[in-house]
């Protein structure tokens, strides 16, 4: 179970993609049943009009052609496990969702709120495993362990990367290897894995991040990975939302990230996360409440 979930592909894969689509029958916009849009819906329509491609590409990604108002997504060689078409159908039905709204193209939603529609899809689909399938408690430890230790990594790995783009911009940096990177007064890009190695001593992930900094979208779009950061620390508290208050709660929760462009889509992050019922990420009490509930766990 746990490599049917993980690893395997989800689209040769019968015990993963069996358990996917239980997963997305559960998940109607009950926040907004005025709204004719459904996850089952959309995912059928998705895995059978044509929309949905696969590749010898390694990557996974959702984008939209407004010009024929569709919506697509690609599952690369390696990135068509069970979490990962997760994963990326909650970027999808965001565009299904938010389409009449932004059909001009003009998005204000942030990267931190995209991110929040993915991640937090794959944290509910955890606690869906962990509640529903009936796995042996190995398998269930070892989807947890690997679910939750990719959330805490992406959070970590978005923050070093954050600090390294802060760094080259600003071309000052005062932590480890400091004195040698400094001294000549500015950062050279033949220091850069010299610097990133340093901010991940730093933070005390060296052995798990190095050489993180050179993905490309580091180069194409500073600030992108720190979204990632953000997105990971708010969708976490949906996790312990779904275990403590149950999983309605939490879905409930986390559908209003879509739904809010009905009440008002300028809405800002913060406003978004108080109509969701969520903790901001500026609010330390969200930081007190997961340290609390993971080191529980």
């Amino acid at each position: 179970q746990y490599y049917a979930q993980t690893s395997r592909s989800f689209f040769k894969n019968l015990d993963g993609n069996t358990a996917v689509n239980d997963y997305i029958d559960l998940m109607a916009f009950t926040s907004n049943p005025d709204k004719n849009i459904t996850f089952s819906d959309e995912f059928n329509k998705l895995m059978g009009d044509g929309n949905m491609f696969r590749g010898e590409y390694e990557g996974a990604f959702v984008t939209t052609i407004y010009a024929a108002k569709l919506p697509i997504a690609y599952f690369g060689k390696g990135y068509d496990n069970c979490f990962t078409v997760v994963h990326e159908f909650g970027h999808y039905m965001n565009e299904v969702y938010s389409f009449e709204t932004y059909a001009d193209g003009e998005y204000s939603q942030s990267y931190d709120l995209l991110e929040m529609h993915s991640q937090g899809n794959e944290l509910l689909y955890l606690c869906y495993l962990e509640n529903n399938a009936n796995f042996p408690q190995v398998a269930n430890t070892l989807i947890r362990t690997h679910s939750l230790v990719n959330m805490f990594y992406s959070a970590v790995a978005g923050f070093t990367v954050d600090s390294f783009e802060q760094a080259v911009y600003l071309d000052t940096y005062t932590g480890t290897h400091a004195d040698t990177i400094m001294a000549d007064g500015t950062i050279t890009a033949d220091e850069y894995d010299l610097l990133y190695q340093g901010i991940c001593t730093d933070y005390g992930v060296l052995d798990a991040l190095d050489g993180y900094w050179e993905y490309g979208m580091t180069i194409t779009s500073a600030c992108y990975y720190v979204s990632y950061s953000v997105s990971a620390l708010s969708v976490l508290q949906l996790y312990e939302m779904a275990n403590t208050d149950g999983f309605d709660v939490a879905k409930d929760a986390y559908l209003k990230l879509f739904t809010y462009v009905d009440e008002n889509p300028e809405m800002t992050m913060e406003e978004t996360l108080a109509y969701a019922g969520m903790l901001s990420f500026n609010d330390e009490q969200l930081y007190i409440s997961m340290n609390e509930y993971f080191l529980k766990k």
